[in-house]
Formats: structure tokens, C-alpha cells, sequence
């Protein structure tokens, strides 16, 4: 059995196997996404425990020029730039860095996506494109709150949905719409006011605000 190899970047460590860990993890990146082909391939870990799909790879013997070659590739297979090192095609999101002069460390993860809510707020139309990350539901301090988080989802999108929205009865307005006489969780209101907030890189916040005014 092959020993463990300790693989050290700045800040961080970890054991890798090299029997296991030693070729490129190409059944969990994405099926886009460019094997790194410069330097030489250390080890990779899977580095969250409740995502499968979350890896961390270490190359060696590569230089930042190595870095900004492979980040051309990335974008050359459609991969967009959301923040100053993080990269995102569909659910998937690749962030690079170099941890040293020599040691590049790629991070790629497969975001987890909910399902529409609709038992929690019966009346209001699916918003069907994009992808749903994160569900706030009401909690004992915010009872009569919800909250939707999207990514990939683009601006023509939400102009449907609030088309959508209008066809079920929803006064629209300038930030969302209203509509009377809604349920959050089994409990009614007068009044439902929606608020969509956009986060920038196709990524939109969708508050819904019950209340009894």
C-alpha cells in the first residue's frame, strides 16, 4: 500500500494518499472543466465532509503565468469570473490561488441546489430558471419571513417570473409585486410583499414579507 503524503500550503495541510489521490479527480469536477496539465500534481482531498462534490487539489512545481494559462482554458469552456478568484459554470464554482512561488491550490465545489417551496407558500407562481441555493424559512424570531437565494439566474428571467407573477394576481411594482389575502407555513395574511434584491453575477436575493396591515 503506498504511504501517505503530507501535501503544505500556506495555511493549510493535509494528508493525501497517493494511490488514490494522485491523478486528476475528473469524475468530480465538472465535465467542463480543463484538466490542469503544467507543474506536477500533488494530491487531492475531498475537503467537506457534507458535500461530496467539494475537492481541493494541490499542483507543484507551477508558477502564477501556469495559473493565468489555465484560468484563459476555464474561460475558454465557459467558465464566468464572480469574484477576483472564484469561477462558475452551471452549479459548479473553481477558485484558484497560489498558496506559495510554486504551489497552486484549485478549490471546486458542485453547489447543492433546494427544491421550490411551494407547501410553505402556496399562491405564488414557481420561479423555474436559475438555481435555487438557499431556503430561509420562518423561524421563532422571523415568523413571518421567507427568503430565496439564486444563482445563474439573469435579469430576462426574473422579467418572467414577475410576468408570472401579474397572471396570478400580483400587483407588480419596481422591486416586485404585492398580493392580498396569502399563507406562510399554514398561517394566513392580508398581504404578501415581494422584494428582489440583485447580488450581482447573476445571483438574486427574493425576500417574501407576510403581514397583517
Amino acid at each position: 500500500m503506498a504511504q501517505p503524503v503530507l501535501a503544505q500550503g500556506s495555511g493549510m495541510n493535509f494528508t493525501l494518499n497517493d494511490a488514490e489521490h494522485s491523478k486528476w479527480p475528473a469524475t468530480i469536477l465538472s465535465p467542463w472543466m480543463p484538466v490542469f496539465q503544467a507543474g506536477h500534481l500533488t494530491g487531492w482531498t475531498q475537503d467537506d465532509p457534507s458535500n461530496k462534490s467539494s475537492v481541493l487539489i494541490l499542483i507543484g512545481e507551477t508558477k502564477q503565468a501556469d495559473m493565468d494559462a489555465y484560468i484563459a482554458k476555464l474561460q475558454a469552456a465557459g467558465f464566468e469570473k464572480i469574484s477576483r478568484d472564484t469561477y462558475r459554470k452551471d452549479l459548479f464554482e473553481v477558485a484558484l490561488q497560489m498558496n506559495s512561488a510554486t504551489i497552486l491550490q484549485i478549490s471546486s465545489c458542485r453547489m447543492n441546489v433546494e427544491p421550490w417551496p411551494s407547501a410553505m407558500m402556496p399562491g405564488v407562481p414557481e420561479l423555474k430558471k436559475g438555481h435555487l441555493k438557499s431556503v430561509t424559512k420562518p423561524s421563532e424570531d422571523s415568523q413571518d419571513y421567507a427568503s430565496l437565494y439564486y444563482t445563474n439566474l439573469s435579469k430576462d428571467d426574473v422579467d418572467a417570473w414577475l410576468k408570472q407573477l401579474a397572471a396570478a394576481g400580483f400587483t407588480i411594482g419596481d422591486f416586485g409585486g404585492e398580493r392580498a389575502d396569502m399563507s406562510l407555513g399554514g398561517k394566513k395574511y392580508n398581504k404578501l410583499t415581494i422584494q428582489i434584491q440583485d447580488n450581482g453575477n447573476d445571483e438574486w436575493i427574493v425576500d417574501f414579507m407576510y403581514s397583517n396591515d
